[in-house]
């Protein structure tokens, strides 16, 4: 299961929007042959939002569908999250909650701390996240879904 997601979602064709030739500089030259693609998604307050839905291969207007998912997700695991995210659950649930699709103040944007294991779990995919300032990398993995066994 885990093999069919991430090829689909890794594998898939370029965007129309790729910004590959633009940014790929940014990245040490040892990445380059595993960046498939980089997308330049509208900048709205909504941007994390877009980048998922367009990594899912949805279009980055799908971005609403995915804080609505999200959200879900939280809500149909909230005891599990409240443990990742202490006293904070309720204000990371509303996070996602927009009133119009338009551009967004900071509360509305995507927290990586907060969202990469709702992500993770929410679409069964490993979220890793770089970080070339602080030289500090994550890795985030579906909480509730065991890894595929291990085979050589």
């Amino acid at each position: 299961m885990w093999e069919s997601i991430i090829i689909h979602a890794i594998g898939k064709q370029p965007s129309t929007k790729s910004a590959k030739g633009e940014y790929l500089s940014q990245f040490p030259a040892f990445f380059h042959s595993y960046i498939n693609d980089i997308v330049d998604v509208v900048p709205d307050g909504n941007c994390g939002f877009r980048f998922i839905s367009s990594a899912l291969g949805w279009g980055e207007d799908a971005f609403y569908d995915v804080r609505r998912q999200l959200h879900t997700q939280i809500q149909q695991h909230a005891n599990l999250f409240s443990k990742l995210f202490y006293d904070t659950v309720s204000d990371v649930s509303t996070s996602l909650l927009v009133k119009h699709l338009g551009e967004h103040g900071k509360e509305k944007w995507m927290s990586i701390p907060d969202m990469s294991y709702c992500i993770a779990s929410r679409y069964i995919q490993c979220c890793i996240c770089f970080s070339f300032d602080v030289n500090e990398h994550n890795f985030f993995f579906p909480l509730h879904i065991a890894p595929p066994p291990y085979t050589s």
